[in-house]
């Protein structure tokens, strides 16, 4: 808009933002964003073999529900919440595929390790233009005890 130079009024000029006029201090800090899930999996096992070892083959889909969306910033040693970030979606959907390995102990006891492969589905934003598709490898282990 060219119709006035004048149409923001203000009691700065223009070189009290100039950077190297302005005497700024740097502040140190940063922004932490914290985000939790509650994640409702259906998960499907194949035994491939059953022997000393077992294998599996693993799938399943989750739904991801958003429990907590929070935004920190930390400065000179302190952490302040600031607010949330916006756009995102409250429910989204990840698929997983995975082997499984499992060792019996015995009748009730076993070992399992687990390298899977997470995909989400549906993109974390709302916001158009933003196709963000996050993917995870993991490998979990663990005991099981059957009854």
């Amino acid at each position: 808009d060219n119709i006035s130079d004048k149409r923001i009024i203000s009691n700065y000029d223009n070189n009290s933002f100039d950077t190297t006029k302005a005497d700024l201090q740097y502040l140190d800090n940063s922004l932490l964003q914290k985000f939790s899930y509650l994640e409702l999996p259906v998960i499907v096992r194949y035994k491939l073999i059953d022997r000393a070892i077992d294998f599996n083959i693993i799938g399943g889909l989750s739904s991801n529900l958003l429990v907590t969306n929070s935004v920190y910033t930390t400065m000179n040693g302190g952490k302040y919440e600031v607010g949330r970030t916006e756009g995102l979606n409250q429910i989204t959907f990840s698929s997983s595929l995975g082997m499984g390995m499992e060792y019996n102990f015995s009748k009730n006891l076993s070992l399992n390790l687990e390298p899977t492969f997470r995909y989400y589905i549906n993109p974390y934003s709302e916001i158009s233009g933003i196709k963000i598709h996050p993917y995870t490898f993991g490998i979990f282990s663990g005991l099981s005890y059957k009854f």
